[in-house]
C-alpha cells in the first residue's frame, strides 16, 4: 500500500483599516495530489490559487460589511 502524496499551502494577508488597526486572514489548505495535477508542483499552485482566492473572499466580505455596503 502506497501513501497518496498530500500537499498544504497556508496564505495570509494583512489589511491595514487605519487608525493603528489592522485585519489578517489566514487560510491553510491540505489536499492530496490528484491525477490532474501531473506533479505535486502543479498540486500547489492548485491549492495555493484556492487558498488566494478563499482569502480574498474573506477580505471583501468583511470590507463590504465593514464600508456598510
Amino acid at each position: 500500500m502506497t501513501d497518496t502524496p498530500r500537499v498544504r499551502v497556508n496564505v495570509g494577508f494583512t489589511h491595514s483599516l487605519g487608525d493603528y488597526n489592522s485585519l489578517r486572514y489566514d487560510v491553510a489548505i491540505e489536499d492530496t495530489v490528484r491525477s490532474s495535477d501531473i506533479n505535486t508542483e502543479n498540486a500547489v499552485d492548485r491549492v495555493k490559487k484556492l487558498a488566494e482566492r478563499k482569502v480574498e473572499q474573506y477580505i471583501k466580505e468583511f470590507l463590504d460589511e465593514y464600508r456598510g455596503k
